[in-house]
């Protein structure tokens, strides 16, 4: 079409055209405008010519298990089959990291910290590790535009095939919400605001001599000009000390805490089936216009699909918590459960947890938080509160 435009605006004009191969064409004639067709009809069957040739080429390649051309992977060599095993141990580390309860934003922060580079030699960000840990040639399957096939790869897999599945479910997850801007700290999102009730976010402050991050409601980090309430601000070091205290506590006395195991069957056994009901959503989808499918039948449908995957991700959230649990305890359970235990022992294990919790990712020690804990920051009022702490109520979830 773009030939045809640029032939009837060179013929209104009087152009013509010096080719490189078939010299001087003059389009307003009928032989310049036949040979003009001509080449273009050519040179078009060539490309889809070419395009068709390499379709089929491809799909031999997939036939065999064999990897296509293209960009290296992160993982592999510059054959596509053999493991570059510095950084088939870091795809590991990271998929065990998710299902930990790790954060995208972890694994970019801690691979940019050790200098580790894409293969293509840019930094990370959380989206293309993300995109790196659902590769499905990481576990030695071969995918077409999205769809696993049966074809055996020739390569090995970098993780075991039940560890992908679980990452990509967790990672795909309709529950898994997006981060807040103002969500970096341990108690965003999570501590409340005791004026209004809403969560409290993470901004910025200042005095006179420098700057500090602190947890804002944010009722006022949207600045509503038409709210006249004082809402509580907090230094952030402040509050996390507070929080990182309670958390030592209730491990510290709580020697009746159950024994949190993860029941990895279930979870895949959930995992599973929300992948089922969401390809019956898709496919649901498709039946609407066809002979004896009613707009009622497929609305009815839908809504039942659609309460059992909200159900379903409940439950892989509630997973997801015991995982973050389950890290703490049996980090700190060997040395928690010794008996005798001395005043000495007991302060000395007291600091042994806060390290511990502090060594854990950050999206689990917020797991942890938000599970265990319930968080109020009041605002400062003179005379009721001789410090600032003493507006902050910290209690366990029952």
């Amino acid at each position: 079409m773009e030939k045809e435009q640029l032939a009837l605006t060179c013929t209104a004009v009087g152009a013509i055209w010096h080719t490189v191969r078939g010299g001087i064409i003059d389009p307003a004639t009928a032989e310049g405008e036949f040979i003009s067709g001509l080449t273009g009809l050519l040179a078009r069957r060539e490309v889809r010519r070419k395009a068709e040739r390499q379709k089929s080429a491809n799909a031999a390649r997939r036939a065999k298990g064999e990897p296509l051309a293209g960009v290296r992977p992160f993982g592999f060599e510059l054959n596509r089959i053999d493991h570059r095993e510095s950084e088939a141990q870091e795809i590991r580390w990271a998929t065990a990291h998710i299902l930990q309860g790790g954060s995208l934003y972890s694994v970019s922060n801690s691979w940019n910290s050790r200098n580790i580079k894409t293969s293509r030699g840019n930094r990370w960000t959380p989206t293309n590790v993300k995109k790196a840990l659902l590769r499905p040639r990481n576990a030695g399957l071969i995918d077409i535009q999205g769809q696993v096939t049966d074809t055996k790869a020739v390569w090995l897999p970098l993780v075991l095939y039940a560890d992908w599945e679980q990452c990509a479910a967790i990672l795909t997850s309709s529950s898994r919400s997006k981060p807040h801007k103002f969500q970096r700290w341990l108690a965003s999102g999570i501590a409340v605001c005791g004026v209004c009730g809403e969560a409290m976010c993470s901004s910025a402050g200042k005095d006179r001599k420098e700057s500090f991050p602190i947890y804002r409601c944010t009722t006022k980090a949207k600045q509503l000009l038409s709210d006249k309430q004082r809402h509580p601000t907090i230094k952030s070091v402040l509050l996390d000390g507070l929080i990182r205290a309670e958390i030592v506590r209730c491990f510290t006395y709580g020697t009746l805490l159950p024994d949190i195991q993860v029941d990895v069957a279930e979870t895949m056994r959930l995992q599973a089936r929300l992948g089922e009901v969401r390809q019956g959503e898709a496919d649901l989808m498709e039946l609407v216009g066809s002979p004896g499918i009613t707009i009622a039948t497929v609305q009815k449908r839908a809504a039942e699909l659609y309460a059992e995957e909200v159900q379903l991700d409940v439950l892989l959230e509630e997973q997801a918590k015991q995982s973050a649990s389950a890290a703490m305890i049996s980090s700190t359970k060997a040395t928690l459960w010794k008996s005798p235990v001395s005043f000495d022992s007991v302060s000395a294990f007291k600091i042994e947890l806060g390290i511990r919790f502090d060594s854990l990712p950050l999206e689990q020690q917020r797991t942890l938080v938000r599970n265990m804990l319930k968080i109020q920051v009041d605002s400062f009022i003179r005379g009721k509160h001789k410090k600032s702490v003493d507006r902050v109520v910290i209690e366990q979830v029952q």
